[in-house]
């Protein structure tokens, strides 16, 4: 019988195999300890990006004041960020640059210095933490090194670009009334702003207004098509509108120079629930709170009830039009005076803002109710304002924060202060007639919806012009 056959031992063959192995598996664990701490790394140098951008974006307007704040703001948010984990990430302008276009080519970026000289147009920031310390973005490498010694350690970076997705400006247009400014002569001596035909403090019918004719004229701005493009007439119907005209926002980030898409609203106005959400109606049936919450302060100012601020009581919401006129104005527009006006035909005055006196440029100087009987003549007497006004330099009823002059929307929903405030296109007119016409925006006007309006009625006061690079919504990242 043949005796069993015994394998030699693989003993030694096997710890080979295992240390082998071992290595291997240490090799992939070190691995992924430095591309851990290199994700790691590139993560903190993004939210760094991220937030600094961000900040540096939301105070950004076309002027130098902006651009210094934009600064000082990504200065602040990158002092609270830490890499490393425990490290200060630190901060340096040089990181900063601005553009008129969220892409830009390299050269279209400025410094903070180049961009405070010339900031027109300048919505945009990005952060580039390679122009950071070095050290922010150095990562020493331990399993890399050991296989290569040129690769000790590795070097990340990221970028960043915030700005503006949208302009705070109501889809809705009225003809420029006037010049850009004007002096109006109020006898015997008062020397008033008019800015494009309006008077602030005044309140006017917006569906009712029309400086070459006496047909009523308004437009609806187009929200979709990009500016200098002839729209789509689909894009102004009122379905397409509402939720703009709930938010007061249109998907733009400026319009500067170009032309915008318009149409000519009907006379009936479709969307007046829409607008109403600003005094708390509607709201979660024509609009959501949650992207067009009310005012802080809904009282509408109709001249109805005690304890109203004017001597007389307004014949209606806004000054009475001229009547007999080659263009459809108000009896507050005329310069000089139309004769015997009654004092109730010029609506309700200065719930938000105040006629400002005449200067060639800005600022302009504030004026008083004492100088309402210049201002508005009126038979048998101009209007006056009682005990219930609070005289400048207080501030308007409008912005009370209690008593006869204030009331509060429904505590479930917060209030915003100033939603009641549209900011309405002026349009170079005559506007070329078609269902999507190409218009020029001369300014954005702020009028104070002063009550809810209507098919017939949007009763806005005007408060002056705004520039349309300061009316951005919320920053949103681009790259």
């Amino acid at each position: 019988m043949t005796p069993p056959r015994h394998r030699p031992r693989q003993r030694g063959a096997l710890l080979i195999s295992f240390a082998l192995m071992f290595v291997v598996v240490l090799g992939f664990i070190g691995l992924a300890l430095d591309l851990g701490r290199l994700y790691n790394r590139k993560v903190e140098l993004q939210n760094l990006a991220d937030a600094t951008a961000l900040a540096a974006a939301g105070p950004l307007n076309g002027t130098a004041a902006g651009i210094a704040t934009a600064a000082a703001r990504a200065a602040v948010i990158a002092a609270g960020h830490r890499y490393g984990y425990t490290q200060n990430a630190g901060w340096n302008n040089a990181a900063l640059s601005f553009a008129s276009t969220p892409f830009a080519l390299a050269d279209g970026w400025l410094s903070v210095a180049a961009a405070q000289a010339a900031p027109a147009g300048m919505l945009f920031a990005r952060v580039d933490s390679g122009q950071l310390d070095a050290a922010l973005g150095g990562v020493a490498l331990t399993f890399m090194r050991a296989l290569l010694p040129n690769m000790a350690t590795s070097q990340m970076n990221a970028s960043a670009v915030a700005g503006r997705s949208s302009i705070r400006l109501t889809p809705l247009a009225v003809c420029a009334m006037g010049p850009a400014t004007a002096q109006r002569v109020n006898p015997p001596a008062t020397a008033e702003l008019v800015e494009y035909g309006f008077r602030r403090g005044v309140g006017y019918n917006l569906l009712k207004l029309n400086p070459n004719a006496s047909t009523p004229l308004y437009y609806y701005l187009n929200p979709i098509d990009p500016l200098g493009a002839q729209g789509a007439p689909a894009n102004v119907a009122p379905a397409v509108l509402a939720p703009f005209v709930c938010s007061g926002t249109m998907p733009l980030t400026r319009i500067g120079a170009a032309q915008i898409s318009v149409a000519p609203g009907p006379a009936a106005f479709p969307l007046a629930a829409q607008l109403n959400s600003r005094f708390d109606q509607n709201l979660g049936v024509a609009c959501q709170p949650s992207v067009a919450p009310p005012d802080a302060n809904i009282k509408a100012y109709t001249g109805a009830g005690a304890n109203w601020w004017m001597s007389v009581v307004p014949a209606g919401q806004t000054a009475a039009a001229k009547v007999g006129a080659a263009s459809l104005s108000t009896v507050a527009d005329t310069a000089p005076p139309v004769a015997g006006v009654a004092a109730t035909s010029y609506g309700p005055l200065w719930s938000y803002a105040a006629a400002a006196g005449w200067s060639a440029a800005p600022p302009y100087p504030a004026l008083t109710t004492a100088k309402w009987a210049a201002l508005y003549p009126a038979v048998p007497a101009a209007p006056a304002v009682n005990a219930n006004y609070l005289q400048p330099p207080q501030p308007p009823p409008y912005f009370a924060s209690g008593g006869v002059q204030f009331q509060a929307p429904n505590p479930a929903r917060a209030g915003l202060r100033n939603r009641r405030v549209l900011n309405i296109a002026l349009l170079a007119c005559p506007v070329p007639g078609g269902a999507a016409a190409l218009a020029r925006v001369l300014a954005v006007g702020r009028f104070f919806m002063t009550a809810p309006a209507t098919a017939n009625a949007i009763s806005g006061e005007f408060a002056g012009v705004v520039d349309e690079q300061t009316l951005g919504g919320w920053p949103e990242l681009y790259q």
